[in-house]
């Protein structure tokens, strides 16, 4: 139609023409038989304006192709077409499969065809197609250099006679199944230069079931537009009107019209699927897909950056690989979850890494549905939340010291309070003693102008005793200032402390008449010490004895020389003892063991005496024995130079129970 001009191109190139719809549609109407009365006859067709629809209809120089369903069509074709040849004395060249050649072959020596002498006197000639494509392809492409050498040389060779030339081939059929339709359109374009050169007869064919997909869509027109005469199917030249082919072809319209809107929606699907992945890919997110047996089945940039594992080193083992081995129970309970269709949002758990590290992660995990709405997998997104929870349990931490410091505070507070109401009653109690007796020596002396010397006598000893109680208070509270600014000086001397224990208990038998103290100490034992600091912890030590001894109880001191070589002094009563709750706490400062009961005091003398114990780089322990009471020890160096440091001595503190 287009040579004939009946048909208008608006752009008609060596592989692609181009026509408007509505001529096409016009002409083929046009071509419809002519209506005779209720019926149609064969013989009202219009030859001239029928398209052809065979290759007996071609000239001798033309390229068909022949699409078709069926092998035993290819078949029956290609043997009428190369026995018309061979009995028309044309040279007939056949590259063609090995599972058609033997049919083919078969099929011309059942028409009567000596194919023998025909091979023999050089007529036909027949090539393997697959071996005759191998040899003519470079990188995938059929290579014109290696074309002509190969199929040129041989149709020149054959056209050095007089005798037309007929060819069969099914190369382009081979590369149409691999799905390389380029290299088709290309090898059919080689085989049309070939012609301008050599003028031959060629018939191709295509099995329409290799066609599919869009990739063939899109070389379709240039495939046609490389031959001269394209053969339709089977089913389509199996129809007997004009009638059933204007059906077919509106038939065919529709069912084209519809597989566009499906390939319209493919690709739209197919883009909304690569926005997707593009999405899963680029996230910082890790993204898992596994099956419902914990098979790992995707697996994104994100979760090879999170775990350190590539997709390729993960992707079909299973996600149990993720999971650390104290937490056995975890997978199950997920699992059973999921199985159930449920999600789980927002879980916080802890993953292993390639190289062991644990992560701290949130996930949250989907269940996966088919388009049957059956569960198929589960998709999992993981974020890294280790950094959120180092910032939680700092907070935790900074939180609980704030409370611990708080705590602590408010014991401070409690502890102030208590001791300026004990410091209070302990500094009012001598003042008033001393106040009392200085009034009441005052009031006799106005009334009789005189004092009798035994009550004068009692006065001034109950105010000398209180002043000594007051004085000793006060050095208490100055001894705590000293040592809280470092300013507690010793003045070592090297004395012998024997005699400085002797004094202490002396002075304490007279005190505490109602107290056996028993003194066991060597004659003589000399150390380098502050001997009015020495007797200070020692008299703290003893009058603690006395104060919490029952009335007639005995006391023990001892003075030995221990093994490491130290001098130790031991204080032991059978008083009430401690509590063990707060045996650890008897040398705080201000703490008093004992409330209502016993004689108070400040709470510093147990204090005092450990920091001047330490000052000499020795070291105050308590004791509890199971038979009652309690016992303290001090350790000092015998000299200055074995003390140790500070810090060791801090070391050195316990409550030995």
């Amino acid at each position: 139609w287009v040579r004939a001009g009946r048909l208008p191109v608006a752009r008609f190139g060596h592989r692609t023409a181009r026509i408007r719809r509505e001529d096409l549609d016009r002409l083929v109407l046009e071509s419809r038989l002519r209506i005779v009365p209720d019926r149609m006859t064969e013989d009202a067709i219009d030859p001239d304006r029928a398209p052809r629809s065979t290759w007996s209809e071609m000239g001798p120089s033309e390229h068909l192709v022949q699409f078709y369903e069926a092998d035993a069509v290819l078949v029956e074709t290609v043997v009428e077409y190369v026995g018309a040849g061979l009995r028309a004395g044309a040279e007939v060249i056949a590259v063609i499969t090995e599972a058609h050649r033997a049919e083919v072959e078969e099929g011309l020596r059942s028409d009567g065809l000596d194919l023998d002498t025909a091979c023999a006197g050089g007529q036909y000639l027949a090539l393997d197609a697959a071996e005759t494509l191998a040899l003519i392809m470079a990188d995938g492409r059929p290579s014109p250099a290696r074309f002509e050498e190969v199929i040129g040389t041989i149709v020149a060779r054959a056209a050095e006679g007089s005798r037309p030339i007929r060819a069969f081939g099914e190369m382009v059929a081979l590369l149409a199944a691999e799905g390389n339709h380029a290299a088709a359109v290309q090898l059919e374009s080689q085989w049309n230069a070939l012609r301008r050169v050599h003028p031959f007869s060629l018939l191709c064919a295509y099995p329409v079931n290799v066609l599919g997909g869009t990739a063939f869509e899109a070389v379709f027109g240039d495939v046609c537009a490389e031959h001269t005469l394209v053969i339709p199917t089977e089913s389509y030249s199996a129809l007997k009107t004009p009638d059933a082919h204007l059906r077919e072809i509106a038939r065919l319209q529709q069912r084209a019209a519809s597989l566009e809107a499906e390939v319209d929606e493919r690709e739209r699907v197919e883009m909304a699927a690569l926005r997707l992945a593009a999405m899963v890919e680029s996230s910082d997110d890790a993204i898992i897909g596994k099956s419902l047996e914990g098979i790992i089945m995707d697996w994104n940039r994100g979760a090879e950056r999170l775990y350190g594992y590539t997709a390729a080193e993960v992707i079909g083992r299973p996600i149990s690989l993720l999971i650390p081995q104290d937490r056995p129970d975890e997978l199950p309970a997920i699992m059973e979850q999921l199985k159930r269709g449920e999600r789980i949002d927002h879980y916080e758990t802890e993953r292993v890494t390639k190289h062991g590290q644990r992560i701290s992660v949130s996930v949250t995990i989907s269940p996966i549905r088919n388009a049957a709405g059956r569960l198929v997998g589960a998709s999992a997104i993981a974020r890294d939340i280790s950094e959120r929870r180092q910032l939680e349990r700092r907070r935790e931490e900074l939180l609980a010291r704030e409370q611990q410091a708080r705590a602590s505070s408010e014991a401070a507070v409690r502890a102030r309070d208590e001791f300026l109401s004990i410091a209070s009653h302990e500094l009012r109690s001598p003042l008033a003693t001393i106040k009392g007796q200085a009034q009441m020596a005052l009031r006799r002396l106005d009334r009789r102008g005189q004092l009798e010397l035994t009550r004068a006598t009692e006065a001034l000893r109950a105010i000398a005793r209180q002043s000594d109680t007051l004085n000793r208070l006060i050095d208490q509270l100055l001894d705590v200032s000293r040592l809280d600014i470092g300013k507690l000086q010793l003045d070592r001397q090297t004395i012998d402390v024997v005699a400085v224990v002797e004094q202490v208990v002396s002075d304490a038998r007279a005190r505490a008449d109602g107290h056996v103290i028993s003194l066991a100490a060597p004659h003589f034992l000399e150390a380098e010490v502050d001997p009015l600091r020495l007797e200070q912890v020692l008299r703290n030590l003893v009058d603690n004895a006395i104060k919490y001894s029952p009335e007639g109880g005995s006391i023990e001191v001892g003075v030995s020389r221990s093994m490491h070589d130290a001098l130790e002094i031991a204080i032991r009563d059978y008083g009430p003892g401690v509590p063990p709750e707060n045996r650890s706490l008897i040398f705080e400062r201000f703490y008093q063991a004992h409330g209502n009961g016993h004689k108070r005091g400040l709470g510093l003398g147990l204090y005092v005496s450990r920091e001047i114990v330490e000052l000499h780089g020795g070291h105050i322990t308590a004791e509890f024995p199971s038979g009652g009471g309690s016992r303290f020890v001090v350790r000092l160096p015998l000299t200055h130079g074995c003390a140790g440091s500070r810090e060791g001595v801090d070391e050195a503190r316990s409550t030995t129970a």
